[in-house]
C-alpha cells in the first residue's frame, strides 16, 4: 500500500485512478510544509511527497515536476481583479493572509515582504491551506498561492487568481526516496500524480 503520502494538497481524483487498478491499497495522507514532507520521505516514514521543494535535497528523487505561477487569490468582487497581473506592492493596500514561516510559500514571499517600507496589515498567518482558502472565500484578506488546490473554486467563479509580477514561479514535484525500488501501487500513484500536476500547469 501507499503507507504515507506527505503533501501540500492531494487531489482525490489521483487516488481514484490508482484504486481502479489497485483496489486493496490504503492511504495515509498528511498535509504539512513541503520541506517536512520531503524529510519524511528521506527518513522512510512516508512513501511519496508532493510539494514545492525549491532546492534539490540529497536523498530525494524527483519523478515529476510542474511550474505554477505564484499569485494573489481573492473574491471576484475585489478591486484588484481588474488587473491581469499584480505587483506585491499593490496588495499592501489591503488586509493580507500570510502562509506560516514553515511553508515554502512563505519562503517565496519573504523577499517581497522585506522590500516593503511599511509593515503589512496581516489578518492571519497560518500553516493551513484550507484556512487560507476559507479566508479568501469570505473576503477577509488577500491570500498568496498558486492555482493548485483551488481549482474547483476558480472553476465555479468563487475565487480569482492573478499572477504576481514580481514573484518567481513555484515548482511542484512528486518525490520519492533515492535508490528505492517502488512497489507497483506506489509507482502507479506517482505516475498519476505527475500526470495530474502537468495537466494543471
Amino acid at each position: 500500500g501507499v503507507t504515507g503520502v506527505q503533501t501540500c494538497a492531494l487531489p482525490i481524483s489521483v487516488i481514484d485512478r490508482v484504486a481502479a487498478r489497485h483496489p486493496r491499497v490504503t492511504y495515509s495522507v498528511s498535509t504539512e510544509g513541503s520541506l517536512m514532507a520531503a524529510q519524511r520521505v528521506i527518513d522512510g516514514t512516508a512513501d511519496v511527497a508532493i510539494g514545492f521543494v525549491h532546492q534539490r535535497l540529497p536523498g530525494l528523487r524527483q519523478l515529476a515536476v510542474a511550474r505554477f505561477d505564484l499569485g494573489v487569490v481573492m473574491r471576484p468582487d475585489h478591486p484588484l481583479v481588474r488587473h491581469k497581473s499584480v505587483r506585491f506592492s499593490q496588495c499592501m493596500r489591503f488586509p493580507l493572509v500570510l502562509p506560516a514561516p514553515e511553508l515554502t510559500l512563505r519562503e517565496a514571499l519573504a523577499p517581497l515582504l522585506a522590500a516593503q517600507a511599511e509593515p503589512p496589515d496581516v489578518r492571519l498567518e497560518t500553516g493551513s491551506y484550507e484556512m487560507m482558502k476559507q479566508m479568501a472565500l469570505q473576503g477577509r484578506g488577500l491570500v498568496f498561492s498558486n492555482r493548485f488546490g483551488i481549482e474547483e473554486e476558480l472553476e465555479r467563479g468563487q475565487l480569482v487568481h492573478r499572477p504576481l509580477k514580481d514573484a518567481a514561479p513555484s515548482l511542484l514535484g512528486v518525490y520519492v526516496r533515492i535508490r528505492r525500488s517502488l512497489p507497483p501501487a506506489v509507482e502507479a500513484f506517482c505516475r498519476h500524480a505527475g500526470e495530474y500536476l502537468r495537466s494543471l500547469a
